[in-house]
């Protein structure tokens, strides 16, 4: 499990990047991300060139 404490004006979408990176480094193993629409665009595509034996819905 990851927790990550950030000031109240980050949003979600800004520190995503940071918590999946370190996540994938502790568990490079990771199988399977999921997540809900407020994390489109260009961190999805991110995630799946960083990792790309993971598969993304």
């Amino acid at each position: 499990m990851l927790t990550v404490v950030t000031s109240a004006a980050m949003t979600d979408r800004d520190i995503a990047r940071d918590v999946l990176f370190r996540l994938c480094l502790a568990h490079p193993q990771l199988a399977l991300v999921r997540a809900d629409s407020a994390f489109s665009g260009e961190l999805v595509t991110w995630a799946r060139e960083s990792w790309p034996r993971s598969r993304w819905p």
